[in-house]
C-alpha cells in the first residue's frame, strides 16, 4: 500500500522501492529523509501549493507569521 505524506503519495513501485532501499542503506538517515521532503515540497509545488508544504502539520493559530520591520523600534 502506498504511503501518503502532505497528500502526496510516494511511489512503491519496484524500481522506486529499489531507489528507496539504496539511499537508505547507503546514505545518513537525516540525508535520507531530507530527500523524502525534497520529493514532497516539490510535488507540492508543481501542483501550486509551496506555502502549505512547510507547514502542513503546525496549528494554524501557532504558525510563526512573517511581519517585516517598519523601523528599529519595531525589529
Amino acid at each position: 500500500m502506498s504511503e501518503t505524506i502532505a497528500g502526496v503519495v510516494i511511489p512503491d513501485s519496484p524500481i522506486a522501492a529499489e531507489a528507496t532501499s539504496l539511499v537508505r542503506e547507503t546514505t545518513t538517515p537525516l540525508l535520507f529523509h531530507h530527500s523524502r521532503r525534497v520529493f514532497v515540497f516539490g510535488s507540492l509545488q508543481a501542483r501550486g501549493q509551496p506555502a502549505e508544504a512547510l507547514g502542513h502539520n503546525l496549528d494554524p493559530v501557532k504558525r510563526p507569521r512573517f511581519v517585516p520591520c517598519r523601523d528599529r523600534q519595531d525589529c
